[in-house]
């Protein structure tokens, strides 16, 4: 699915509208969890975020793409439900289509944040399920 402005509508769970983070939890080969604060961006029943492309969560979720969100403090205290889903990794123009809707929800920071780091940036959707995990 190409990641279009107009795909990009707010149909996700009420406890997510607004939050400008999420805790977003991975599972390790052998079963542990790994909780990571991340920006969001909202579309349709799904949410996007990025992260490095050499990050943990992206080798976790290679090996195991469920998953769970739920809204946190910038540096990962949980303020709300989980939320369990399934990520799948973007390709590269996929990635690049989102960056105007981090931009317009993070603002200069993350321009100039993104300006550093974009070829290294692996975007990420995570299709929620209906109801909290």
């Amino acid at each position: 699915m190409s990641v279009t402005a107009t795909a990009l509508a707010t149909d996700i769970p009420e406890a997510l509208r607004g939050a400008r983070f999420v805790s977003l939890t991975t599972l390790r080969r052998g079963g542990g969890l790994v909780a990571t604060p991340v920006e969001f961006v909202a579309g349709g029943h799904a949410i996007y975020v990025r992260t490095a492309r050499d990050s943990g969560k992206v080798k976790r979720i290679r090996h195991d793409p469920r998953v769970r969100v739920a809204t946190c403090t910038m540096r990962g205290r949980p303020t709300g439900a989980a939320f369990a889903g399934t990520a799948k990794l973007l390709s590269d123009d996929e990635t690049r289509a989102l960056y105007a809707r981090f931009s317009q929800k993070y603002g200069l920071l993350w321009r100039i944040g993104v300006w550093l780091r974009a070829p290294k940036t692996q975007g990420i959707r995570i299709v929620l399920d209906d109801a909290p995990a």
